[in-house]
Formats: structure tokens, sequence, C-alpha cells
């Protein structure tokens, strides 16, 4: 029995294919579909129609326990009740149809992969669809590093298979390994009813009928969440390798940092004895400088006693050249009176003279 949920709140960027791939996760879905119009959020919102009520239910209780995220953004769900009483209140049409068997059937179509891929999320993108299941064909190189050459796909969903297969391929080579169908048969037509049954028979025919319907509907809900299931496990698995390798790589540079570590450890040693003996080396030279500083300063005094004596010596030097200048000058001026009498008394001899002359 189909269950239908209302969901509001969408990233005006999501697409119905984006949408109907976030709802598989809970179920099988039979039609989804995203309204053009937009909220006063500037949001837009839809609806998904699952084939049993069970998917719709596992829909509502994660949305409960945690906020349901589609790209980037938190979405509201709520069940159409509107839409799924219509569907329950449908009136049973009573035909006569022979008691028989319908087979319900899943296939699922495995791909191999060759090519040298880099992530699941690489993988997912260039082929457009997300696999059921992915299996990844792994080689460690020489240096251990882990090298994914390709890798095995699951679909349930032949026609995006058949699109896989048409693409030219230029990357990878997509080859179709198997296709293995399951087989469930359950009784899904209603047979035929005696009209001579009794009242009390036909009762109990209807509630057997009914139990085995709602058993039917219990497999086929348990079928499809046990594939789920074994797509969440496989998902698990690859996460775990992954988680594995990126240990492992951490584990590999961690050893690598530890060897860098110790060069690093050997440097500064080698650093700080070459610090050590330039200190030494510094420490000597400084005391060297402090005796010659020491012994300048011994020869700087003694020069400034000798220039402080020198410097009276000459100043008494000066005084004597001054005493004597003195002298010389009056000595000077004692030159000068003697010559002025020397003249006066040469003049006397002179006048002397004449006058003994004009007297003789």
């Amino acid at each position: 029995m189909s269950q239908r949920i209302n969901v509001s709140r969408l990233n005006p960027k999501t697409t119905e294919q984006d949408f109907e791939r976030f709802c598989t996760r809970f179920g099988k879905v039979i039609e989804c579909a995203i309204f053009p119009e937009f909220d006063r959020l500037n949001k837009r919102s839809g609806y998904v129609k699952f084939t049993s009520c069970y998917a719709a239910e596992k829909m509502c209780r994660h949305s409960r326990k945690e906020t349901l995220y589609l790209d980037d953004t938190s979405i509201h769900i709520e069940l159409d009740h509107k839409n799924n009483l219509l569907l329950h209140d449908k009136p049973k049409q009573n035909s006569n149809i022979s008691h028989k068997k319908s087979h319900f059937t899943s296939t699922i179509y495995t791909l191999n992969i060759e090519g040298q891929i880099t992530d699941e999320e690489e993988l997912i993108q260039y082929l457009n669809s997300k696999p059921i299941t992915i299996k990844f064909n792994e080689i460690t190189n020489n240096i251990g590093q882990i090298i994914k050459t390709g890798a095995q796909v699951t679909y349930n969903d032949k026609d995006v298979v058949d699109r896989i297969l048409k693409q030219n391929h230029k990357k990878y080579s997509i080859k179709l390994a198997s296709n293995n169908i399951s087989i469930k048969r359950e009784y899904d037509c209603e047979p035929k009813i005696n009209p001579k049954r009794s009242k009390s028979s036909e009762n109990t025919y209807s509630s057997i009928k009914s139990h085995l319907e709602s058993l039917t509907k219990l497999t086929r809900d348990m079928h499809e969440e046990n594939e789920h299931l074994k797509s969440d496990k496989t998902l698990l698995t690859i996460a775990l390798n992954q988680h594995t390798t990126r240990v492992k790589q951490i584990e590999s540079d961690k050893s690598d940092l530890m060897e860098s570590l110790d060069k690093t450890h050997d440097i500064a040693k080698c650093l700080t004895n070459k610090y050590k003996l330039r200190e030494e080396e510094h420490k000597k030279s400084l005391e060297e400088s402090n005796k010659k500083i020491v012994e300048f300063e011994s020869i700087i005094q003694t020069t400034n006693d000798t220039l402080t004596q020198s410097i009276n010596e000459i100043q008494r030097l000066k005084n004597q050249i001054t005493t004597l200048e003195n002298q010389l000058q009056a000595l000077t001026d004692k030159y000068n009176q003697s010559e002025s009498l020397f003249q006066d008394q040469q003049q006397d001899i002179e006048h002397f003279l004449s006058s003994l002359k004009r007297n003789f």
C-alpha cells in the first residue's frame, strides 16, 4: 500500500533527480515531484510517494530523531493524510478471478569498471547516478599507497544501466558483468469465492486473506529493507576501508614526521654545539678586548697626565716668555733712551767741535 509524504523548505537548486535519490534511502519510490512555486522563505515544496507505508514511517521516524538535510538545507516532512485516506478508502472490486500466483522480481545489474578511480564521489558524479553498492578493486604500490584500479557497482534500474552502457566512455571501461534475478512468489490476486460457502467460512476466509495480504506486504517491506541494509552495509564497508586507508596514510605521515623530527633534533643539537663554541670564542675575544681596553685606558690616563704636565710646562714657559718680553721691552726702552742720550751727546760734541773750529 503506497504512502505519500509532503516535503517543504526545499533548496531552490534541488532537482527532482536529487530529491528522488535522497528519498530512495528510505524505500522504493513510486513518484516524486517538486512544485515550481516559492514560499515566503524563498523555498520550494513537493511530495514523494513510497510503495509501502514502512518506508514512509521510516522517513518520519528518521526526521523525528534528527533533522534531515538535502543540499545543505534542512527540510520539513509530514504525512499527507488526505491523499493517503483516499487511497485506503477505495472500494475493492469483487471479481471472479481464479486462484493464482504472481511473481515479484528484483533484478540486480552488476557493472565492471576499469580505470584508476580517485574516490566514491568522483565515480558517482561520473556515472551521474548513485549505485546500490560499490566495491573497489584496490592494489598497493611500492610506497604503500592504496590505488583504486577499478570497481564493481550494482543497480536495480535497467534504464540507468542502459544509459551508462550507451555512453561513450573515455576515462573508464564499463561492461555489464551479470544480472541476477531474485523471484519472490506471492498471492496478489483475489481467489474465486464459492457462493455455496457459509457466512462463517467467508468471514474466516476474509480474515485469512487479510492476514495473508498483511504478511505479503510485510515480506515485501522486509525485502526492501534488507536491500537497503545491504546497500548501507556496503557503503559502511567502503567508508571503513577509506578510513582504514586514511589511518594507514596518517601512520605513514606520522613515521615521516617522526623521522623529520629526529633530523630536526640532530640539526638543533649541532646548531647548539656550534652556538656554544661561538659563545666561548666570543667570551674569549670579549675578555681580550676588555684587557686591551684596560691597557688603552691606562695609556690614555698616562697620556692625559703627561699632557697635563706639558700644558703646565707650556703655561710656565709662556709666563717666562711674558717676563722676558717685559724685560726685553724695558731694555728696549733703556736702549732707546741711551741712544737718544748718545745722539744728544754727539750733537753737543759736534757743537763743541764746531765752536772750537770757529775759535781757531
